[in-house]
């Protein structure tokens, strides 16, 4: 598995739709009614999305103010989000995210 993967992320503005892309593979919309609050109380995310199974392998999206958190193939990837434009109808960012070191794992 790679240490670092690239997506590329637009938040539709109307909708509060997160719509995700990993390179040139086909873009994963996550609507609004998807998004969960994070049980997690001491650093919660904006909110969090568990996927079901789909052909990027992506498990779970954590979205937070400046940080991605990406579940794909069991192995955990986080980064910060850089934005990259916007017009009134979106937003746009990129984002590089580096493979989280797990125990076990060198």
């Amino acid at each position: 598995m790679s240490d670092k993967l690239t997506f590329f992320i637009t938040v539709i503005k109307s909708t509060n739709e997160l719509v995700i892309q990993e390179g040139n593979l086909v873009n994963i919309r996550i609507p609004k009614h998807w998004q969960k609050p994070d049980s997690n109380v001491a650093n919660p995310a904006l909110w969090v999305c568990h996927l079901m199974n789909n052909s990027t392998g992506i498990e779970l999206v954590s979205f937070y103010p400046s940080e991605l958190v990406i579940k794909k193939h069991g192995i955990i990837y986080r980064g910060k989000l850089d934005p990259s434009g916007s017009n009134e109808k979106e937003e746009f960012y990129r984002c590089e995210l580096l493979r989280e070191e797990t125990q076990g794992t060198s």
